[in-house]
């Protein structure tokens, strides 16, 4: 293999100690992404970004095993939802109770589900009993102005945050038995394909609220990870 040709004086290949390629080094030699991060962060430690994933012969199926920070992970959700939940707060009652044609037919139907179900999520992780849908806190808000969800939903957020933050090994077994459509279905995961699920049902079904929005009239923009979280530096042309 022929070596590569020498670059200019003064000049190092990226990823070389001293650059800001994929070798760059923050405090105390941490790795660092240039993510511009949460709470004031300017960046994040690196992280492997890519789900490592392995075949359960027990499950027959695929077990996340490690992969994202589900901690990190949540404060790009949370601040997402905060930019949504700011156009919903424009809706009058009857627009946040409008039936559409997808998800959970309603902006507050689609938002009551996936608060309910991070509440439900949060309890597995803490391996603590999840009751039916129906007899969950957040259901009483199925019939309610949007005003006390949306402050019952930031006190499940602190919940949320904490239960991710106590989790000491993400590839912990979990297994229980839940209802759906109809029958009973026993599944099995692990914490960290849990903790998977609660963060991307909520991206799922945050897009049907999104059209939803965009049909009455609301500029309902992009949420993308990029937008939100990259530091993004514009270049002269």
């Amino acid at each position: 293999m022929r070596p590569p040709p020498p670059l200019p004086p003064g000049r190092e290949r990226p990823g070389a100690a001293g650059t800001g390629g994929a070798g760059a080094r923050g405090p105390a030699g941490a790795r660092t992404s240039p993510g511009v991060g949460f709470a004031g962060r300017r960046a994040f430690p690196a992280r492997r970004s890519v789900l490592r994933v392995s075949w359960s012969k027990r499950t027959g199926g695929a077990m996340l095993t490690s992969g994202l920070a589900p901690a990190d992970a949540y404060e790009y959700l949370v601040l997402a939802r905060s930019k949504l939940l700011g156009w919903v707060r424009e809706l009058s009652d009857e627009q946040y109770a409008r039936e559409f044609p997808i998800g959970h037919r309603s902006v507050r139907a689609t938002l009551v589900h996936v608060a309910s179900a991070e509440w439900g999520y949060v309890r597995r992780l803490r391996g603590e009993p999840v009751p039916p849908i129906a007899e969950r806190p957040f259901s009483r808000f199925q019939t309610e102005p949007f005003g006390p969800f949306e402050g019952a939903w930031a006190d499940q957020a602190q919940q949320t945050r904490a239960a991710l933050q106590e989790v000491q090994d993400w590839s912990r077994p979990v297994e229980y038995v839940s209802r759906f459509s109809g029958r009973d279905r026993r599944y099995r995961t692990t914490a960290g394909g849990l903790a998977t699920q609660l963060l991307f049902h909520e991206v799922h079904h945050r897009a049907q609220v999104m059209f939803m929005l965009r049909q009455m009239g609301y500029p309902a923009e992009n949420l993308d990870y990029s937008v939100l979280a990259f530091e993004v530096e514009d270049l002269e042309p």
